[in-house]
């Protein structure tokens, strides 16, 4: 440890390692703050007016969006459900739940895609990753996607599930946009 000239050690945020961490901890931060958008079919954010006398414009929810609604992620890229089937036979008896769903890579950089970055949630609130389905096809798994690329894949989740819920990467705890089972 570095010490001052008569023997004492320099506080801590008076070391350079302490200030990188911040600046580190600061721009991540920075970069994960946007919110997630919901776009309509026509490419374009969508909405909500308010009121004449108040000219801000609030976000459309996230949240418990019918299949087949897009969700920017603030960086140029977007997520949508597509479709999801109910009531699949498994290999062992029990049914499972297909979401089918799809990442655009509309930024100037590559994204990267992740079946974790997915969880389905029951009636409970308890959320799951995907589960084995014994005939499952075209399955999403990880990969990175170019400027400009589409990516899209099946994700099987338990039977009981309500809600599809993108979570932007594996060690996030925030649900960026919800999609209902329908």
């Amino acid at each position: 440890m570095a010490k001052n000239t008569d023997g004492t050690k320099k506080p801590i945020f008076k070391k350079w390692w302490f200030w990188a961490i911040v600046i580190v901890i600061v721009v991540a931060a920075a970069a994960g703050s946007q919110k997630p958008k919901v776009v309509d079919n026509t490419g374009d954010t969508a909405t909500q007016e308010q009121p004449a006398d108040d000219q801000k414009q609030e976000e459309a929810s996230t949240e418990d969006l019918a299949p087949g609604t897009a969700v920017d992620l603030g960086d140029g890229a977007t997520v949508v459900v597509n479709s999801v089937q109910t009531g699949l036979a498994n290999y062992d008896g029990s049914t499972v739940i297909c979401a089918n769903v799809t990442y655009t890579n509309n930024s100037d950089d590559s994204i990267t895609y992740n079946e974790y970055d997915w969880k389905g949630e029951d009636e409970g609130g308890a959320q799951e990753y995907g589960t084995f389905y014994s005939d499952g096809t075209d399955q999403l798994n990880s990969g990175t996607l170019a400027k400009g690329g589409t990516k899209t894949g099946n994700i099987y989740f338990k039977d009981g599930t309500v809600k599809i819920v993108f979570m932007g990467n594996f060690f996030s705890k925030d649900v960026q946009a919800s999609w209902t089972v329908q």
